[in-house]
């Protein structure tokens, strides 16, 4: 014996078959669903992206302060044979020649050099009265 089969079921809404159309309900419970969660974020003020504050920051700013014709010419690489006397005095040479080098940078940068600001000293430690 055939089990009965159920004839097809048509349901018609405003002379649509929606048997045919079976994302119409879905899309228009999708529909509602939007439409109840943007007027439930209506009523809400959102807070501003950014605060409108002024905030002061001490930055250093760069100045042209050093002549270019005024900076020491770099110490020339020396130059090693293997002999021992005469490496040891080459490289003597070349590091008095870099400490004056290094003194002279110094003496052209100081000039422009920010000073820092003077850090507060801690609490001291110690028996509180």
């Amino acid at each position: 014996m055939d089990s009965p089969t159920l004839p097809p079921m048509t349901v018609r809404r405003a002379g649509i078959d929606l048997g045919r159309f079976p994302l119409v309900p879905l899309f228009a419970i999708f529909l509602i669903g939007l439409f109840l969660t943007l007027t439930a974020c209506a009523g809400r003020t959102l807070p501003p992206a950014i605060a409108d504050k002024v905030v002061q920051a001490d930055m250093p700013i760069p100045v042209k302060c050093i002549d270019r014709a005024s900076i020491p010419a770099p110490v020339p690489p020396t130059a090693i044979n293997g002999d021992a006397k005469h490496d040891s005095s080459t490289m003597a040479k070349t590091i008095l020649a870099l400490r004056s080098w290094v003194d002279q940078a110094m003496a052209l940068i100081g000039p422009c050099v920010v000073p820092p600001k003077p850090v507060a000293s801690p609490p001291p430690h110690g028996p509180h009265p």
